[in-house]
């Protein structure tokens, strides 16, 4: 070996060593660098999971308050409507004018409530389900009449089924009052319906049909006071319910039309 080559072989060696033998410093640093690398690493997984378990917990707490605030907010909507409710209907003389149909009476005592009450909306109707007033607040979007009151044309009652539930007397396991959920009235004021008319010969034998449940319950909009139009499937019905009261009834429908 030439003396040029000895520095060559003696770095080969000590390189040799280092693979095989690591320093001091690094045999000393080395194990306490990977006992901090896995106590990190613990920490922060156990870290994440704790704050991950936080977060949902949060979550699920707000989710929880959300639902109760908002069901405690419907309980106080529909006791101050019942409060309201109970104004209406037990105010000195309404009753009367119910059954008299005095609509003007029926306005300037109920109005005032429904003002107070702040309530978007009152109808009332007698016992054979004919609307005689109807109490709406103006929209909010209507800058000239916001928050005011008006009188405007009574809906049609037939199909909703809770004031026919109403009207029938009946019942379920939470009651006697039912909650119907109305759309708004399309934009366009005309409609074209084929219509079936049942004819009275006096006012009285009409009250007498509309204020009888079995009878009632087939009506539709009245159409004067000795006319009430009658809903288009079940005119044979009411003409059998009317024979068993004993009226007798002329039909002028064709069965097959």
């Amino acid at each position: 070996m030439s003396p040029s080559d000895k520095p060559v072989a003696q770095l080969q060696r000590r390189l040799a060593r280092l693979r095989l033998y690591p320093s001091i410093n690094t045999r000393i640093i080395g194990p306490f660098l990977i006992v901090v690398l896995i106590v990190a690493s613990i920490g922060m997984f156990l870290v994440t999971r704790l704050v991950a378990g936080s977060l949902q917990e949060r979550l699920t707490n707000q989710l929880v308050d959300s639902a109760n605030a908002a069901s405690s907010s419907l309980v106080d909507i529909e006791s101050q409507q019942l409060a309201t409710l109970r104004l209406l209907t037990l105010t000195e003389g309404v009753p009367n004018a119910i059954a008299t149909s005095n609509k003007a009476d029926l306005e300037r005592w109920l109005q005032p409530i429904a003002v107070n009450g702040r309530v978007d909306s009152v109808i009332v109707f007698d016992q054979a389900g004919n609307s005689l007033l109807h109490i709406r607040r103006a929209a909010d979007s209507d800058p000239s009449h916001s928050g005011q009151y008006q009188s405007i044309d009574a809906p049609f009652l037939n199909n909703w089924s809770g004031v026919q539930k109403v009207l029938q007397a009946q019942a379920d396991a939470l009651g006697d009052k039912f909650v119907d959920i109305i759309g708004q009235a399309a934009d366009s004021p005309v409609t074209l319906e084929r219509l079936i008319v049942m004819r009275v010969p006096t006012p009285e034998l009409l009250n007498t049909i509309q204020t009888t449940p079995a009878l009632r319950r087939y009506l539709s909009v009245p159409l004067g006071t000795t006319a009430v139009a009658v809903r288009e499937d079940q005119w044979a019905d009411l003409a059998a319910a009317l024979q068993s009261q004993g009226i007798l009834v002329d039909v002028l429908i064709d069965a097959e039309s």
